[in-house]
């Protein structure tokens, strides 16, 4: 389980105040919020490595709720690759982290929410 808290400043930074609690509809005994990644205060990804996924939230209301929008898991994933231990985003890219993948030499998962989140590609180090 895990929570991830929303702040936003109204004053360029001198006071901060919570405007939203992100918590993943099935996540328990995850990690969920283990790493986090933010665009534009739109959307933010959360990382969940015990639980092999990452979510995707959006806002559309200037940030008063979040909804989540996707789940992001690996098509090979397996038991204790960490999938999700690291998570970053930069337009409409995503990228997963799985620290474990590839007998531990680790791989990248690469989504797109042009194509529904469909994975594009996934990195490994070559072996």
């Amino acid at each position: 389980t895990g929570s991830v808290y929303v702040f936003r400043t109204s004053d360029g930074g001198a006071t901060y105040g919570q405007v939203a609690k992100l918590t993943a509809s099935d996540a328990a005994g995850d990690k969920f919020g283990y790493s986090v990644a933010v665009v534009d205060g739109a959307t933010i990804v959360v990382g969940a490595p015990n639980g092999e996924a990452a979510y995707v939230f959006r806002t559309t209301d200037g940030g008063a709720t979040y909804d989540e929008v996707a789940k992001l898991t690996a098509s090979d994933a397996a038991y204790s690759d960490y999938f999700g231990r690291h998570v970053a985003i930069d337009g409409d890219t995503v990228l997963v982290g799985a620290y474990f993948e590839n007998n531990r030499r680790g791989a990248v998962y690469v989504y797109r929410t042009t194509d529904n989140w469909a994975t594009h590609t996934e990195t490994k180090p070559r072996t």
